[in-house]
């Protein structure tokens, strides 16, 4: 396989430490349990390689929001309470989740009230943004991918005393 990997895993490294920067912008965090989450890894399968960035499940509520209609998980609010030091006693922080989780059920996530914790002016789609960032950069590592691949085909083609050409195999 062609000298790759290490250029994928680079990418895979920056995007996560943007992910990272990107969620802590946004103001997404009681614990950085999410944040510290994000891990890289860099697959082969066949000619191909994979980067996959894997996370806690939740970090999908927490970039795209959740729709109005529904009271959220009452147990997991009470939990960010109480890990964000907002209520000590468990009677207080449960009715200060409850109180949080009606205004979730009436407005959805992200509430009006939860932009004043951003520093950026986002509250959602912190992959996407990420991503968009960038774009470039991914780009240009795929075309690397594609440069290294037609070098090392150019340096395994080798032409015989006939003029026919062949494929050099490697070990």
């Amino acid at each position: 396989m062609i000298q790759f990997k290490e250029d994928v895993e680079q990418l895979g490294e920056d995007l996560v430490k943007a992910l990272r920067e990107e969620l802590l912008m946004q103001g997404h965090k009681a614990t950085g349990k999410l944040s510290e989450s994000f891990k890289s890894k860099v697959s082969m399968s066949g000619d191909s390689i994979i980067l996959t960035i894997e996370g806690e499940d939740y970090g999908k509520y927490v970039d795209s929001g959740r729709r109005a209609g529904k009271m959220p998980p009452i147990q997991a609010i009470f939990n960010w309470v109480k890990t964000k030091g907002i209520a000590s006693a468990d009677k207080k922080a449960r009715s200060i989740a409850f109180a949080i989780a009606t205004a979730i059920a009436r407005e959805g996530i992200p509430t009006r009230g939860a932009y004043r914790h951003t520093k950026n002016g986002r509250r959602k789609n912190f992959i996407k943004f990420v991503l968009n960032q960038n774009k470039d950069r991914i780009e240009s590592t795929v075309k690397l991918f594609g440069e290294k691949a037609i070098q090392t085909i150019k340096e395994r083609i080798k032409a015989d005393k006939d003029g026919v050409y062949s494929l050099r195999q490697t070990s």
